[in-house]
């Protein structure tokens, strides 16, 4: 019985990722199969693929990764670099795990141009929302010379592959830091951890947990004196998007072509999206984040009012 459940489970979550949340409610010996056999069925697929892009990667000189935290605009900012001529961003691949498994540079490389190429047939789309560039080069490249991952807001031990990914890519890793206000995530995340509940306020308290712990996790990265990072106000993106991608372009030393920069402020939202408003807070909610946020130098600017 084990073993028919093992390559029913095998056979379902290669056709359908929304069942991996159901394998939580599996046996776990079956959970590890499963996984160690997704990953090598994905092994095999990537060495695939890298025997026909190994002279994609000639030109490349920088490694492109955020940090972050959920509901903070990653998906906007990925899709918005991966239109640009000489860069491909994949969407949520997960780079850091690939890294952990010991997948080659080639295979991993080739993961994100295939997944960036799908996306893009897709329309670019993620959580209601599409995030296609007319016109631009999603998925698609003049020249490579940047390539990466969004995948924000990791919350368990995957940041410590890093320095892997550095030694293995072979160029400079360059990391994004998307920020946004935290009475606007928190509340965004708490309305999403059960989108059928009627009352978001529950999950209030465990995703003021979680925001501060990346934060905590994401200062680490930025101050380490090693890493080169950027942080990135989402309200900056919505309030002046021609200048953000402007400083994104030369972070990463891409040419910020008129072009591609008038079509990809063309899809921001027109003002920021005030979240904070749709829960109700207590007072010390609040007061917590308030106290906590006075910790890190890239919260200073906010507030519950602004």
């Amino acid at each position: 019985m084990l073993r028919r459940l093992e390559l029913w489970a095998v056979d379902k979550i290669g056709k359908d990722s929304r069942l991996g949340k159901s394998l939580g409610r599996l046996h776990r010996p079956v959970m590890d199969v499963v996984y160690r056999r997704k990953i090598e069925k994905t092994r095999e697929r990537a060495e695939q693929l890298s025997r026909h892009e190994r002279e994609s990667f000639e030109d490349l000189q920088s490694v492109c990764m955020f940090i972050g935290y959920p509901r903070s605009g990653h998906s906007l900012v990925g899709a918005l670099i991966d239109a640009h001529p000489n860069a491909i961003i994949a969407h949520e691949l997960g780079v850091l795990n690939f890294v952990k498994r010991g997948f080659t540079r080639g295979q991993i490389f080739s993961l994100i141009l295939a997944n960036s190429r799908e996306y893009a047939e897709r329309g670019r789309a993620w959580s209601g929302y599409s995030y296609e560039v007319p016109g631009q080069w999603q998925g698609r490249y003049r020249k490579l010379t940047v390539i990466g991952d969004k995948k924000g807001g990791v919350n368990d031990d995957r940041l410590q592959f890093l320095p892997a990914l550095n030694e293995l890519a072979g160029v400079e890793v360059r990391i994004l830091h998307v920020v946004r206000n935290p009475f606007d995530a928190i509340s965004t995340m708490s309305r999403k951890t059960n989108p059928y509940s009627k009352e978001p306020e529950k999950y209030i308290n465990q995703n003021i947990e979680e925001f501060f712990e990346l934060a905590e996790k994401n200062e680490v990265v930025r101050t380490n004196g090693t890493n080169k990072v950027l942080d990135i106000w989402h309200e900056d993106l919505i309030l002046d998007p021609r200048g953000t991608l402007r400083k994104i372009c030369e972070f990463y030393g891409l040419e910020p072509e008129e072009s591609y920069i008038e079509a990809a402020a063309g899809i921001v939202f027109e003002k920021p999206n005030k979240s904070r408003e749709r829960v109700k807070w207590t007072e010390e909610q609040k007061a917590e984040i308030l106290e906590r946020m006075g910790k890190f130098e890239f919260l200073q600017r906010y507030s519950f009012e602004s």
